[in-house]
């Protein structure tokens, strides 16, 4: 499977005033890649994991256990 979006596209979740709590689930690596289809970078979950736990880290933040 493949999917492709645009460089640049921006997705705005909105809710009402209950909030909203959102699970991304990402499975297999995300590749991108240049203009002549060259691999330029990639994310899947353990770098993820490692950006959140830096966030949390940075900020003195205890982070969630999230593996289930």
């Amino acid at each position: 499977m493949m999917v492709w979006e645009p460089p640049g596209d921006i997705h705005t979740l909105m809710s009402g005033e209950e909030g909203t709590v959102t699970l991304f689930q990402l499975e297999g690596a995300l590749l991108y890649v240049d203009e002549d289809d060259n691999v330029v970078g990639f994310d899947d979950v353990l770098n993820h994991t490692r950006v959140y736990h830096d966030f949390c880290r940075a900020e003195g933040i205890e982070p969630l256990d999230l593996d289930y």
